[in-house]
C-alpha cells in the first residue's frame, strides 16, 4: 500500500447529482482519486477503469475545512456568441485554518512501483483538486504496512466511511461535538462513464476523526449486483483508514 498527500489552496469536486449547479464534496471522492492516481500515471480522460477496477482507495482529510461562493466569469471562446461572458457561482473548499488544504490518500493496487516511479520522475499530467483552476502539489508519498482490523467494535477513524457500515455513531465525547457530513458518491465508473454503483459516504470535517462502531461486516452494496468488501486497516503510522 502507498499514501500520497495532496495539497492545494482550494478544491472543487463538483457533486455528480447536481446536474445545474457547482456544489462541492468536501472530500476527494473515490472517482477523483482514481482519476488523480491516473493522471500521474499520464492516462487519458475515461481510460483507466478497467486498469483501477480492482483497487482499494482510502480518503483521508488532514485539515478542517470550510466551504466558500466565489463568483467565476467564463468566455465563450468559440461558436454563436463568441466572446460572451456569463457568470456562474462556484461552491469551493478550503482549509479553515489558514494552512493549505491538505488530503491523504491510500491505494492499494497493481499500479503502486508505477505511481511512485512516475511521482519520482515527474512524469504525467498536471495535479489539481476537482477542476484545473484547483492546481495541487504533492508533498509526501511512501509505500507502508497496515494491520487489518475486524468489524463489530467502536473505532476512531481517520478516513471517510460508507454509511452502510456503522452500527452506532458518536455525536459528541468529551472534546465536544463531531462535525459530520454526509454525501453520495458514484463508486466507480466503467467504460463509457456508465456508473458502477452509488454509495452515502461520512466525512468528518472539523475534527477529523470519525467515531463509530461498525458492523461486522464491513462489505456494502452500491448495485443490486456489486457489493464492495471494504476493509479496515491499522496504519504504521497509527491512523485507522478504511479502504474501498
Amino acid at each position: 500500500m502507498i499514501y500520497i498527500d495532496v495539497s492545494a489552496e482550494l478544491a472543487q469536486f463538483r457533486n455528480f447529482f447536481y446536474n445545474s449547479s457547482v456544489i462541492s464534496y468536501p472530500f476527494f471522492p473515490r472517482t477523483s482519486v482514481l482519476g488523480f492516481l491516473a493522471s500521474i500515471l499520464g492516462k487519458e480522460h475515461d481510460s483507466y477503469y478497467d486498469e483501477f477496477k480492482n483497487s482499494f482507495v482510502g480518503i483521508c482529510l488532514k485539515t478542517p475545512i470550510t466551504k466558500e461562493i466565489k463568483t467565476v466569469n467564463f468566455l465563450k471562446t468559440d461558436g454563436f456568441k463568441k466572446n460572451f461572458h456569463s457568470q456562474m457561482k462556484m461552491e469551493y473548499i478550503r482549509s479553515s485554518n489558514n494552512e493549505r488544504l491538505t488530503y491523504r490518500i491510500f491505494y492499494e493496487g497493481d499500479n503502486e512501483d508505477r505511481i511512485i516511479e512516475a511521482i519520482n520522475e515527474g512524469n504525467g499530467y498536471l495535479r489539481y483538486m476537482g477542476t484545473t483552476e484547483c492546481l495541487a502539489d504533492i508533498d509526501r508519498y511512501e509505500k507502508i504496512k497496515y494491520q487489518e482490523l475486524q468489524g463489530g467494535e467502536c473505532y476512531y477513524i481517520d478516513s471517510i466511511i460508507p454509511t452502510d457500515i456503522i452500527s452506532d455513531l458518536s455525536f459528541e465525547d468529551d472534546k465536544g461535538f463531531f462535525h459530520y457530513e454526509k454525501n453520495r458518491i458514484i463508486y466507480n465508473f466503467k467504460d463509457g462513464r456508465e456508473s458502477l454503483g452509488v454509495v452515502d459516504i461520512l466525512a468528518e470535517t472539523k475534527r477529523l476523526q470519525i467515531v463509530a462502531t461498525l458492523k461486522k461486516s464491513l462489505s456494502f452494496k452500491v448495485s443490486d449486483i456489486l457489493t464492495v468488501h471494504g476493509r479496515l486497516l491499522k496504519i504504521e503510522s497509527g491512523e485507522t483508514v478504511y479502504v474501498f
